[in-house]
């Protein structure tokens, strides 16, 4: 078996497993000697398995053993036996012996010289035939499952090797590459479906090592492997610094070719480290460009990818999703170079584009004039959307880190979008989206906004209205730095968000993910809270609920806040857990059982109550709807004696004055002294509810323990000579 650092796509790539030695040599068979008395057990003992019952069953074996055995049987029975009464015993016993122990060593004599045998690596190694109950299996009939049924199980592991994120995430697929090849290796039932879901988005963590090993592959005919792995790969995400740039063996790797043994190729990525985040190296430029022979290549493919039936006709790849990157673009292209390859049959097949890193020339101007600037951007403004109208059946747009994006150019999109991305665009504001939703927002269904500086969450009060269809809404507003070593991540927007600007939320909406909203008005907060409490009855599609709200304003007014909208918002949508019926008779008794008083000491009166006060209590709290599992379990004595002093200093403030205009805390009072559980809306079908409430900060890169060890970052022995591992205090 290969070692998990070895890169490999299958049973038939390059990697060449090393030979055992053969279990039955025949020149060492000849030599071997008999034993001194032939027993049922020795002449099991002295079979030895071959390699094709060690790759089956031991079943082979054993009949072998036995046959010999009884063969031998009545020749053992005529031996002379010269030898006392207790040798005749312990011979006995030795005959009784069962026929799968292992075999024991002759007894040599004292004075005999014994010659000691050097281990050698080319000396066959005797084993045991193994027999099939001492083998690890999986519980269940797990070899008849449906072929189906491993592809959903391995495409559900493999999905960290299609998503975007596995771009800065290598060790979730790493992970996901491991487990796929031990899985594969493991068995013949599981090879072919953990193979199709690795190849599907083939990995090419090593480079251009591990690009040039899967072309070998991919390139041996169909004929001479194990399966046939051509018409496996779907998915081609390539990094190209690390793996078009550079050279192995002195050859760099062709894509075109690469591109020529895929036929059914549906997503190509190019992309490059510079262009992730944090969107700081937007000027630097690579070495690898677009070249007309791989878009040539998009056109002529083979049919099954085999450069042998060229001569039967030329295909093209109906591909599904493909991403701009600017720095890769030649200098050398015309202005509509992009549009008229979109006019090409690969790409008229398109559903996903991607553009990063469109630079207005603005950017780099020092004019001021805002008309001679709109009449400089306005020209490249046009070719991208010129471009993107090119493409019948697009539905999901992404623009990561591009000032192209702005008002105009939200203008121009095609209305039938599905899926619209905006990454690290600092020039879209509020005002542009709540246009932009109300003239192309009702197909919509997915709105991710990530890290656009300028955006602030304006366009929600119409959001319900814009967007009936929308399902998903993602926004996270931290900010990256332009330059590594200025302060210049700070918002451009200077209301997040007016109090009386009220949330209204679709009633399709399936996820709802948004984190880091930087509020300064706790009324804006709280409005924000009441219109996901005021929805919750409509939601009914909802099942995950993630909110991060920074809240800077004082101690008292976010502690209250907190302290109310959190178990509220847990209440209202958290689905419970309900415990079955029998499982809670079982916890009954087993809390009884724990609290039976031990013999000897003296009974009291709330030692006796106690096993059925608790018990009763685990009862009512499974099987009330409105308390949850972790709600009941989660709440201490700790925690019931601090929202006691939050009430009572609730009280005690309830008629201050707060501000400094003047304006009373009445409301965020009575919030705090009601039940944040009684009276709330029912939803409870989100799997998924995470509330959080704070004044942190929200910085580019939070700093842990992990980042202050010296050396490689691991507590080791190294690191601190002078601990001995003890820690008495500790101890």
């Amino acid at each position: 078996m290969a070692s998990d650092s070895d890169e490999s796509f299958g049973a038939d790539s390059d990697y060449k497993r090393p030979q055992t030695p053969t279990r039955r040599p025949p020149a060492r068979t000849a030599k071997q000697k008999q034993p001194v008395r032939w027993t049922r057990a020795s002449a099991c003992n002295y079979h030895e398995s071959s390699d094709d019952e060690l790759d089956g069953s031991a079943t082979g074996a054993d009949s072998a053993a036995a046959d010999q055995a009884r063969s031998l049987d009545a020749r053992s029975l005529k031996r002379k036996r010269v030898t006392s009464n207790n040798q005749d015993v312990r011979r006995s016993k030795r005959t009784l012996r069962s026929a799968g122990s292992p075999r024991t060593p002759p007894a040599h004599n004292r004075n005999t010289s014994v010659k000691k045998r050097t281990p050698t690596s080319n000396r066959p190694v005797r084993t045991v035939a193994v027999r099939p109950q001492s083998l690890c299996s999986l519980a269940g009939d797990w070899a008849t499952l449906p072929y189906l049924v491993w592809r959903t199980i391995f495409d559900e592991i493999a999905s960290p090797l299609r998503q975007l994120s596995a771009r800065e995430d290598e060790g979730a697929q790493n992970e996901a590459r491991h487990t796929l090849l031990s899985s594969a290796r493991s068995s013949k039932i599981l090879a072919e479906p953990a193979l199709t879901a690795l190849y599907q988005t083939p990995p090419l963590s090593l480079g251009v090592e591990s690009a040039l090993r899967l072309l070998r592959t991919l390139r041996a005919p169909p004929e001479s492997t194990l399966f046939n792995y051509r018409p496996k790969v779907e998915g081609l995400r390539i990094e190209v610094d690390e793996i078009l740039n550079r050279k192995k063996i002195g050859t760099y790797l062709s894509l075109n070719e690469l591109v020529q043994y895929m036929p059914r190729l549906k997503h190509i990525d190019l992309y490059t480290a510079l262009d992730a985040k944090p969107w700081r190296q937007l000027d630097q430029s690579v070495r690898w460009k677009y070249s007309p022979e791989l878009f040539n290549a998009l056109q002529s493919i083979p049919p099954m990818g085999n450069p042998d039936l060229k001569d039967e006709g030329l295909t093209f790849l109906p591909l599904e999703s493909w991403s701009w990157s600017s720095r890769l673009i030649p200098q050398t292209w015309s202005k509509d170079m992009i549009r008229e390859i979109h006019s090409t049959a690969s790409f008229q097949s398109l559903r996903k584009i991607t553009f990063i890193n469109f630079q207005l020339p603005s950017v780099t101007s020092k004019e001021a004039d805002p008309l001679v600037i709109a009449a400089m951007d306005e020209p490249h403004i046009r070719q991208v959307t010129s471009s993107i109208l090119q493409l019948p059946k697009l539905e999901h747009l992404v623009l990561e880190a591009s000032t192209v994006a702005n008002g105009s150019l939200l203008e121009q999109l095609p209305r039938n979008l599905k899926h619209f991305e905006l990454i690290n665009c600092w020039d879209v504001e509020a005002e542009h989206m709540v246009d932009f939703l109300r003239d192309r927002g009702h197909s919509l269904k997915t709105i991710v906004l990530n890290h656009c500086q300028s955006l602030s969450l304006q366009f929600l009060p119409i959001l319900a209205s814009a967007c009936p269809n929308l399902e998903e809404i993602h926004v996270n507003t931290k900010y990256f730095r332009h330059h590594e070593f200025y302060n210049d991540d700070q918002p451009f927007w200077d209301v997040f968000l007016e109090p009386d600007q009220i949330p209204t939320w679709p009633t399709k909406l399936r996820c709802i993910d948004m984190q880091h909203l930087q509020f300064s008005d706790h009324r804006a907060a709280r409005n924000f809270c009441k219109s996901l409490e005021s929805s919750a009855e409509r939601l009914l599609d909802l099942r995950s609920l993630a909110i991060d709200i920074k809240l800077k304003c004082d101690l008292d007014r976010r502690t209250k806040l907190r302290n109310y909208w959190t178990p509220r918002l847990q209440a209202i949508f958290k689905r419970p857990v309900v415990v079955p019926t029998s499982m809670t008779v079982a916890l009954a008794k087993q809390f009884e059982k724990q609290a039976v008083i031990e013999p000897g000491r003296r009974k009291s009166s709330k030692a006796c109550s106690t096993p059925m006060r608790r018990s009763i209590r685990l009862a009512e709290i499974v099987s009330s709807p409105d308390v949850t599992q972790d709600e009941a379990s989660g709440t201490s004595g700790r925690e019931v004696s601090r929202r006691s002093q939050v009430r009572k200093e609730a009280r005690r403030l309830g008629n201050e004055s707060y501000d400094a205009d003047g304006e009373s805390d009445d409301e965020l009072s009575n919030e705090v002294n009601a039940d944040p559980k009684k009276n709330t809306p029912v939803q409870r079908l989100c799997n998924v509810v995470e509330i959080q409430l704070d004044n942190s900060r929200v910085v580019e890169e939070k700093f842990g323990m992990e980042h202050f060890f010296d050396g490689s970052g691991s507590e080791s022995e190294e690191e601190d000579p002078d601990w001995d591992g003890q820690d008495l205090e500790f101890d």
